[in-house]
C-alpha cells in the first residue's frame, strides 16, 4: 500500500524552507561543500519519522487494509510468506502503486542530502521499502512490484530531485532559489535542523543569480497542440536538464569517472484543457556510472567533444486518451548503457544519444477496451479490476540535436516492448484468507504484449530583443497490443507549437 507519509514530510519541508529563505542572504560565495560522508544516522532517524506517520495512517485504515491480508499472525504462516508463497505481485488500485516510485524518490533525497553516494542511496532505499514490506505489512504478500517500483524507480526521480535542489541551494541566496530548492529537494529542510546551511558556488553566479559550476536548460513552452479528431488543446512542458560537470560547454580538457546523478533530466508534459486532459508525461532520467571524456580546446572558439560512456537509469508516468482506449503506461528504466556524445564548432553544437534500458512496468492492455472483453468474475492478474498488467520489457531511445547560439532543432526515437509476466500474480491458487475472504484461483492467465514507437522532430528559433522562442514539433506514436483472443492497432500524427522561456 502507498503511504502518505512522505507527502507529509515533503510538505512541511517547504514551508520550513519558506521560513528559513528571508534571514542571511548573502551574495558573497564560500567554499563549496558537497556531502562527504554519509550520515546514516540522520536519515534512519528521518526515515523512522517518515515511516511512523505511514503506520499511524496504515492502523486508521484497517477495514480498507485488511483486504489484504493474506497471512496470520504465527509462526507457521509467516514462515510460509517468506519462503515462496508471500512473494507475489499485489493488486492494488493502478494509482496507488504508481505512487511508490514517488515514496521512493524521498527516500533517496533522505539518503542523498545526509551524504549519501548514489549507491549508498539506492541501498537505502532498497532497505526502507524492504523493511516495509517485511514488517508493517508482514499479513499482506511481500509485495515484489512495490518493491522494485519503490528502491529502483526512486532513484531516477530522486537524484534528479536532489541534483536540481543541489544547484539552486549553490545559486545566489535569493527566495526565488530557496522556493525552488524547497519544491525540488523538500528534504533538504532536514539538513537544515541538524546545521547544515545552503553555501553558494565558489564560481560565482550567472546574470540570472544562477551556481555558474554546472551546465543547464530549464525550460517553460505554453502553447497547443493538435490532437486527431479533437482538435487543437492546450500544451505545457516544462523540460529541466542539469549537467553537473564545471566543465561541460566550455573550452577545457578533462578525463574522469562519474559516481552517479552528474546527467540528469526531469520533465512534465500536460496536454488538454480544464475539464478534460488528454495526456499527461513524467519522465526522469539519471546517469549512474560510467566515463566522462572532454576536449574543447583553450581558447573561446569551443572546438572538440565531449563525451559519456556508461549507464543510466529512468522513470517515465505517461497517460493518453487514443480513440476509445486511455493509455496508461508506468515504467522502471532499470539499468542499461547509455551514450552521449557532443561535438562543438565555435557556435555551433550538435548532440547525440542512446539508451537501452531492461523495464518493469504496469502496462495498460491496449488490446482491451471494453468490459466485455475481461471475465471480471476471476480474480487475478491486476489487469481484470484495475486496467493494468506487470511487464518485463525493454527501451531503445535515440536523439540527436544541433544548435546554433540560441536556435536548435533536433530529432528522437523511441521504441518499447512488454510481455505480461504470469504466475507471480497473488491469486494464484485458490484460499480463504485469516479474515474470512475467499479467493478463487486464476483460470484466465492470459499471454499480454504491447509496444509503442514514438517518433519526434522539433525546432526553436528566438524571437528578436526578448528571451522567448518560437517552438514546433511533430510526434508521430504508434501504438499496439494483443491479448488472448484480441488485438488493437492505433497510429497518431499531433503538431505542436509553443513560445519557450528557457534559462
Amino acid at each position: 500500500m502507498q503511504r502518505p507519509g512522505a507527502v507529509l514530510q515533503a510538505a512541511v519541508s517547504c514551508a520550513l524552507w519558506l521560513v528559513a529563505a528571508a534571514p542571511g542572504m548573502t551574495d558573497e560565495p564560500v567554499p563549496e561543500e558537497r556531502p562527504g560522508s554519509f550520515h546514516w544516522q540522520r536519515a534512519a532517524r528521518d526515515l523512522g519519522a517518515v515511516m511512523g506517520l505511514g503506520v499511524a495512517w496504515y492502523v486508521s485504515q484497517f477495514e480498507v487494509n485488511k483486504l489484504d491480508f493474506d497471512f496470520d499472525r504465527t509462526f507457521s504462516d509467516q514462515a510460509r510468506r517468506l519462503t515462496g508463497d508471500g512473494f507475489r505481485f499485489d493488486d492494488n488500485d493502478r494509482f496507488l502503486n504508481v505512487g511508490h516510485s514517488f515514496t521512493g524518490s524521498y527516500y533517496h533525497l533522505l539518503a542523498r542530502v545526509h551524504g549519501a553516494a548514489m549507491w549508498q542511496a539506492m541501498l537505502f532505499d532498497l532497505t526502507a521499502s524492504t523493511a516495509w514490506e517485511l514488517t508493517v505489512e508482514h499479513r499482506e504478500v511481500v509485495s515484489l512490484n512495490d518493491t522494485v517500483t519503490t528502491s529502483v524507480g526512486g532513484v531516477a526521480l530522486g537524484e534528479a530531485m536532489f541534483r536540481m535542489g543541489d544547484f539552486f541551494a549553490r545559486s545566489r541566496p535569493t527566495l526565488a532559489s530557496r522556493l525552488l530548492m524547497g519544491v525540488l529537494s523538500p528534504a533538504r529542510a532536514l539538513t537544515w535542523l541538524y546545521g547544515d546551511t545552503p553555501r553558494p558556488s565558489l564560481a560565482g553566479f550567472d546574470e540570472n543569480g544562477l551556481a555558474d559550476d554546472a551546465h543547464h536548460r530549464f525550460a517553460l513552452a505554453l502553447g497547443g497542440a493538435s490532437i486527431p479528431d479533437l482538435g487543437w488543446r492546450s500544451a505545457a512542458l516544462l523540460d529541466l536538464e542539469l549537467i553537473d560537470l564545471p566543465s561541460y560547454g566550455r573550452a577545457a580538457t578533462a578525463s574522469r569517472s562519474l559516481s552517479g546523478g552528474e546527467m540528469t533530466r526531469l520533465a512534465v508534459a500536460f496536454t488538454g484543457n480544464q475539464d478534460d486532459m488528454q495526456s499527461l508525461t513524467i519522465q526522469a532520467r539519471s546517469s549512474l556510472w560510467g566515463r566522462y571524456r572532454q576536449d574543447t580546446g583553450d581558447d573561446a572558439s569551443l572546438a572538440g567533444h565531449a563525451s559519456f560512456l556508461g549507464s543510466s537509469t529512468a522513470f517515465e508516468l505517461a497517460f493518453r486518451e487514443m480513440g476509445e482506449v486511455t493509455d496508461f503506461l508506468m515504467a522502471v528504466h532499470v539499468l542499461g548503457p547509455s551514450a552521449d556524445v557532443t561535438l562543438h564548432r565555435s557556435d555551433w553544437r550538435v548532440r547525440m544519444a542512446a539508451d537501452l534500458y531492461p523495464d518493469f512496468a504496469m502496462v495498460r492492455p491496449f488490446a482491451l477496451d471494453d468490459e466485455a472483453d475481461r471475465p471480471m468474475e476471476v480474480p487475478g492478474q491486476s489487469t481484470l479490476h484495475h486496467d493494468y498488467y506487470y511487464a518485463a520489457g525493454v527501451t531503445a531511445a535515440a536523439r540527436v540535436e544541433a544548435s546554433c547560439r540560441r536556435a536548435r532543432a533536433g530529432a528522437s526515437a523511441e521504441w518499447s516492448g512488454y510481455d505480461a509476466i504470469e504466475g507471480l500474480d497473488r491469486h494464484q491458487r485458490a484460499y480463504t484468507s485469516p479474515t474470512g475472504i475467499h479467493h478463487e484461483a486464476i483460470r484466465d492467465d492470459r499471454d499480454m504484449t504491447d509496444q509503442r514507437l514514438t517518433l519526434r522532430l522539433f525546432t526553436e528559433i528566438p524571437v528578436p530583443f526578448t528571451d522567448l522562442a518560437l517552438g514546433g514539433g511533430a510526434d508521430y506514436l504508434r501504438r499496439d497490443g494483443s491479448a488472448t483472443g484480441a488485438s488493437r492497432e492505433h497510429d497518431e500524427l499531433r503538431f505542436t507549437l509553443q513560445a519557450i522561456y528557457s534559462l
